[in-house]
């Protein structure tokens, strides 16, 4: 799996080089961190499900390790 975590740049162009393009995800957190324990998963044009679904629940797991409100994760397509 190749994550990015820019919204600047698609991932899609990024991983132009690279073979298994289904595993090229963008994950977001939302700022700040500890106190918005959110995250999301953006799928590049050749995103498989399975690495966005993979990708929110690294996101959900992280979310478990901190205090405060739980946030939501979500895969919107590209």
């Amino acid at each position: 799996m190749l994550a990015g975590n820019t919204s600047m740049l698609k991932i899609t162009d990024i991983g132009k080089g690279v073979r298994d393009k289904e595993r090229l995800v963008t994950a977001h957190w939302f700022n700040p961190p500890y106190l918005v324990p959110a995250g999301e998963a953006v799928k590049g044009a050749h995103t498989s499900s399975e690495t966005a679904e993979r990708t929110l629940a690294l996101h959900r797991g992280w979310e478990g390790a901190r205090s405060g409100p739980k946030g939501s994760a979500r895969a919107p397509s590209a």
